[in-house]
């Protein structure tokens, strides 16, 4: 982008500040991030080099992206400035520039300043598998040992919230308590004083928590809220049933002076409230007007909010409050005990294994950050390394995570980027109050410097204003949203769209389905299948009617909207992607959803935990049942009935006395008891692997319909399997447990991608998932399903600024019931959660660049949609905050402001019934459909079948460029090289090839380790030798030992070689010259651009990237001494062609490190250890 706005130029060029960017949907937020970063790397007065800057985002992704852009941007410039010095030198640099994510940058800390923490320096990040299995059998072992105590208090947690016959319950009340204590700076401080919300003695003890303030504040706007209502049927009686006017006049003083009201103590307050009446309406004799339904319904609202008050905050009097919270104060001091002494044990369980979990990254680079002893100054060292601090997607970090990036940010050098409408991440525990507090902060210009990007280059104007218009109407600070959508957060259309032929005329559209249908046709459809149906019937108008364009930018022109340029999005995809997949296959639409959910549910995968379950006990009916009907057995329901009738007993036993009879169950019998003993001897991924050889199973579901995803399923568990081998936890019980927690705790591994990017099908995905991304035509769907709002009623409620609010447990009256904080705490949440819907939604509109459909069903359709109309005859204006607090689902805010329709915004009206028409086919079954294609005959050829066929017969002239790599490894190299000998080779002496063949299989023993394997393990041990130290034979062999206890090398590959040789390279004259270097580099990787012609003989004009890994440098003077280590099996016979053998590979190792060190590589050897000698090359 070269034609900046005022505001991304100042966003580019403004230094010596903070600097808070709010960057609305579509800015190009990213391109002015870019543009800054190259602006400082090229500012001739105060030139910054690349890897002095910091640039943190949010998901890897988004880092590579960063990357990928900053590389491009400095490529061009190069291309412009080809002798340039110093954006070669920035290219070079670009490869350690600091890009990344936020726990990759906290990683490379603690690789750094492990000794601070007091971290094995051979620490390792572990999986969330391995995470999770832990914290289970962590909370599980504490809780044993509680219940030996038997506390009062323990024993009322149990009761209350364990749940029934089980402590589930309790349990994940402690690892949300712990989960979210993490999310603080500081967690065992904040679980200390989070127990505090609940420790009163009397009244006057309430009366000072900060929160009952917060309470005061909730029942006053409740009584505002029933005021509103009372003027809502004022204003009516007064123009219609006027005869109502004295009683709801004096109901509405008597109200006014409730709220105006200084009440001196709680019982006074909720007197004088309980005490509020409402009179009898009078009648007037045939009075029957529409307007009298219209105020009796806003007076009824106003009494029903009276009513809330009575049964809610105002329920418990003093005595009754502050006996509530003496109640709870022990089972909360219990509760937090318990999430304490859970993270102590937990974090001890991870130090004794030498692993850290993502929590840990950031709380130790923070312990290091923050360290204000002599021997740290970490903190100081970054802040004079980074000139400049730019952080992405800003409204979505936490406290922790602020408070890392603030240590490491000098006075004036930071960068905020993000747009707080679009904070989305609550669940993860992101805190979009700080860019708030920024932003506040930054209002007094010495603080900072606060820029809205509000130009959207992205969606054409009449989608932008249908946008507009509808925020505008929902979101506000006061309200929902916890923003003003005002003038500087309202979007400017910016992209330019140019004059077309078959354009929508109109692109935003609304389709509201009535959720319980009368139709007799539809009535047995459920309303998600019915959304599908109306979305598929739109969708095949747009693509198959070809009625519609859209803009290609890469064309730079309109074409027919193709199936790829459609998106669905839902607020949650699962049990619910699969029936649009599934409706849309009915239309024979192409679609993919990726959604979360499902993969446990999907039938293979079903199919082989049932197998796995039977291997690690067979006396399991139902999984035996379940693998015997499957295809793995090939039973039917007959057969499984002879089974059951042939013997009483266990099913098992059944099956057993049976096989003697049937051949397919002697051959299961046979396999299973071979997959049991591999189970006891081998690892998990290999017996699965053979399961699916064996069985030819993997083979069969790529058969079925869907046959592509099934085997991904397939994979998927088995890449579990050989993530799950990598943990300290081994065995198939316990990866079957792992597994069997995942599903109660509502977890899933996700179905795996099959879909590219540039496949020609329907995305249906999840609002988050869409974050970032854009799409000509928008199906926002399920806007009628509503609000996931069950954790505002959960036992125990946590807020960062609040604390803990419980339910309390009362053991003798068999009762849980909420305290006043723990009322106080859902309203806040429900506020808190529902903004974020609101934010959601505006992430899910903001997705649309041409057109945009808003589709969902709601109860009482029609009697809604005369509501909203009543709204909005006084035309666009804010939603009541009543309304916007009380809404259930997406269309209770859609429906008032899309129905105070404006002039200047036009809203679309997709058909609700038409698209719903069962239309028959007329080749609906395949012999009609084949009788079709018989009938069409052979095909004369036309006016134009020359040139078709020239055109079908183009050959591409560059397809050598086509096969070429744009990466490729030295190690690739070499195995190119052999390979062309080799062929050569068997050309000419077959005879010796295949000699050398046999010869290799007979010398390797079955199991033992390949020479690759051998040589991996001896460049490991290696790597992690200590230079400082004394190299004598018992160090190497402690070194073996201690590798073993860290996993670092397994006892199959300990044994596999000598230390000897090793120490004799370090005892030697090569060895003793890398000692005495004050500059050594181990396991070096690097990525070199050279000519393709040098790769590739017959590609000219491109360029490959050339990437390995330099076993040994080390640096002498001025220049570098390269070594290359080699376990090659060679004799002193053979090492002259060994040594010319690897040649090439030493030679472009010493020429990468020669343009990117800028230094002479004076020395390159080979070092064979069988030799126990160097070559020099």
């Amino acid at each position: 982008m070269s034609n900046w706005t005022l505001a991304q130029r100042a966003a580019i060029d403004l230094r010596g500040c903070n600097l808070l960017l709010s960057a609305g949907a579509g800015a190009g937020k990213t391109a002015v991030l870019v543009e800054r970063i190259i602006r400082r790397i090229l500012d001739q007065n105060n030139p910054v080099d690349v890897d002095r800057l910091l640039v943190v985002t949010f998901t890897n992704a988004a880092a590579a992206e960063m990357r990928e852009r900053v590389a491009g941007a400095l490529q061009q410039e190069l291309a412009k400035q080809p002798d340039n010095d110093r954006l070669r030198r920035q290219i070079t640099l670009l490869g350690r520039a600091t890009i990344t994510t936020l726990h990759s940058f906290c990683l490379e800390i603690l690789r750094q300043k492990f000794y601070l923490v007091g971290l094995d320096p051979a620490f390792r990040v572990a999986d969330a598998t391995e995470c999770a299995l832990m914290q289970v059998d962590v909370l599980e072992t504490l809780l044993e040992e509680s219940y030996t105590t038997l506390d009062s208090a323990f024993v009322a947690l149990v009761e209350g919230f364990g749940g029934r016959n089980s402590d589930e319950g309790l349990q994940k009340i402690i690892f949300e308590l712990a989960d979210f204590a993490l999310s603080q700076p500081k967690p065992e401080q904040w679980l200390k004083d989070a127990s505090a919300a609940v420790a009163v003695n009397d009244m006057a003890d309430v009366l000072q928590k900060p929160w009952f303030d917060g309470v005061l504040r909730q029942v006053r706007g409740k009584l505002a809220v029933a005021r509103d209502h009372l003027e809502s049927a004022l204003a009516i009686a007064e123009v219609g049933p006027t005869h109502y006017c004295a009683v709801i006049s004096s109901e509405l003083a008597a109200l006014e002076s409730l709220i105006a009201a200084d009440f001196t103590t709680w019982n006074n307050m909720r007197e004088g409230i309980l005490n509020m009446a409402f009179g009898r309406l009078p009648s007037k004799r045939g009075y029957d007007a529409p307007d009298k339904d219209a105020c009796q319904n806003a007076r009824n609202a106003a009494k029903e909010a009276i009513k809330d008050l009575a049964g809610g905050y105002l329920a418990p009097s003093e005595d009754e409050v502050v006996a509530s919270l003496k109640l709870a104060e022990p089972q909360v001091a219990m509760l937090t005990e318990l999430a304490l002494d859970f993270l102590a044990r937990y974090r001890a369980a991870k130090q004794a294994k030498g692993i850290v979990d993502f929590s840990d990254l950031e709380h130790l680079a923070l312990a290091i950050l923050t360290d204000a002893s002599e021997d740290s100054g970490a903190a100081g060292e970054l802040r004079a390394r980074f000139v400049e601090v730019l952080v992405d997607e800003y409204q979505d970090i936490n406290a922790v995570q602020e408070t890392i990036l603030r240590a490491v940010a000098a006075e004036n050098n930071m960068v905020m980027v993000g747009d707080v409408k679009q904070s989305i991440y609550r669940f993860r525990l992101a805190d979009p109050n700080l860019f708030r507090a920024k932003e506040r902060e930054f209002a007094t210009p010495a603080r900072g410097q606060c820029l809205y990007l509000a130009d959207n280059f992205r969606s054409r104007p009449a989608v932008i204003a249908a946008i507009n218009f509808i925020f505008r109407q929902l979101m506000s600070a006061s309200s929902i949203g916890e923003v003003d959508y005002d003038a500087r957060a309202a979007l400017v259309a910016g992209a330019k769209y140019p004059a077309g032929e078959n354009l929508a005329p109109t692109e935003v559209a609304v389709c509201l389905l009535e959720r319980k249908e009368s139709d007799t046709a539809l009535a047995d459809l459920d309303a998600n299948t019915r959304e599908a149906r109306v979305v598929a019937q739109e969708i095949a108008r747009l693509v198959e009617g070809a009625c519609v364009s859209v803009w290609d930018n890469s064309a730079q022109a309109y074409r027919p909207v193709r199936y790829r340029d459609i998106v669905v999005l839902q607020r949650a995809t699962a049990g619910r992607a699969d029936v649009f997949v599934d409706v849309f296959a009915e239309h024979n639409i192409p679609s993919y959803t990726d959604a979360v959910g499902g993969y446990f549910r999907a039938t293979e995968v079903h199919v082989c935990r049932s197998l796995l379950k039977l291997i690690d006990n067979p006396r399991q009916d139902i999984p035996l049942a379940a693998v015997l009907r499957s295809p793995l057995v090939g039973l039917d329901a007959s057969e499984l009935a002879e089974i059951r009738l042939a013997q009483s007993g266990s099913y098992w036993d059944a099956v057993v006395a049976s096989a003697p009879h049937h051949a397919k169950l002697q051959l299961f019998l046979t396999r299973l008891e071979n997959w049991r003993d591999m189970a006891r001897r081998g690892g998990l991924p290999e017996l699965i692997g053979q399961i699916y050889r064996e069985t030819g199973y993997y083979l069969y579901v790529g058969t079925l319909p869907g046959g592509r995803q099934r085997q991904a399923n397939l994979r998927a568990l088995l890449d579990r399997a050989h993530q799950f081998e990598t943990t300290a936890y081994k065995g198939l019980f316990r990866f079957l447990r792992f597994i069997e927690r995942l599903e109660e705790q509502e977890g899933d591994l996700g179905k795996p991608n099959t879909c590219g990017e540039n496949d020609d099908v329907v995305r249906i995905m999840s609002v988050h998932k869409s974050k970032g991304l854009e799409f000509p035509v928008v199906f926002v769907a399920g806007l009628g399903n509503k609000f996931n709002l069950r954790d505002l009623s959960g036992q125990v409620l946590v807020h960062k600024e609040t604390g803990i609010g419980p339910k309390v447990v009362d053991v003798e009256a068999r009762s849980v019931y909420p305290t006043l904080v723990h009322r106080y705490l859902s309203d806040v949440l429900r506020r808190e959660s529902l903004s974020e819907e609101l934010r959601v939604l505006y992430v899910a509109l903001t997705r649309a660049r041409e057109m945009l459909y808003l589709v969902g069903a709601i109860n009482k359709r029609d009697e809604k949609i005369a509501e909203w109309r009543q709204f909005g005859q006084s035309g666009p204006r804010l939603v009541a905050a009543h309304l916007m607090e009380g809404a259930g689902n997406y269309w209770d805010w859609l429906g008032p402001a899309v129905f105070s329709h404006a002039p200047e915004v036009a809203f679309a009206r997709l058909s609700e019934t038409a698209p719903l028409v069962l239309a028959s086919s007329q080749v609906d079954t395949p012999s009609a459909f084949l009788a079709a294609v018989t009938q069409l005959g052979e095909l004369p050829d036309g006016p134009y079948s020359a040139e078709v066929a020239r055109r079908l017969g183009y050959r591409y002239p560059h397809t050598e460029s086509t096969r070429v790599a744009v990466k490729t490894s030295v190690s690739e190299l070499k195995r190119r090289r052999l390979a062309e000998e080799q062929e050569e080779e068997a050309h000419t002496a077959p005879a010796v090839a295949a000699f050398r063949r046999s010869r290799q299989q007979l010398v390797q023993e079955p199991g033992a380790l390949t020479a690759a394997e051998i040589g991996t393990a001896m460049h490991m041990l290696l790597q992690h030798v200590d230079l400082s130290a004394e190299l004598t034979e018992d160090y190497f062999v402690a070194l073996k030992a201690t590798m073993v206890a860290k996993h670092l090398l397994t006892p199959r590959e300990a044994e596999s070689f000598s230390h000897l040789p090793i120490a004799a390279f370090f005892a030697g004259d090569l060895g003793r010259r890398l000692l005495a270097s004050p500059r050594v580099w181990r396991e070096l990787p690097f990525s070199w651009r050279v000519p393709a012609q040098e790769v590739h003989p017959n590609v000219r004009d491109e360029f490959v990237y050339v990437q390995g890994v330099i076993d040994c440098l080390f640096s002498e003077g001025d220049a570098l001494i390269l070594v290359d280590y080699k376990s090659d099996r060679v004799t002193e016979d053979t090492a002259q062609a060994a040594g010319e053998r690897y040649r090439p590979q030493i030679e472009l190792y010493a020429r990468a490190v020669e343009s990117l060190f800028k230094r002479p590589v004076a020395e390159r050897y080979i070092y064979f250890f069988a030799l126990g000698r160097g070559m020099q090359v």
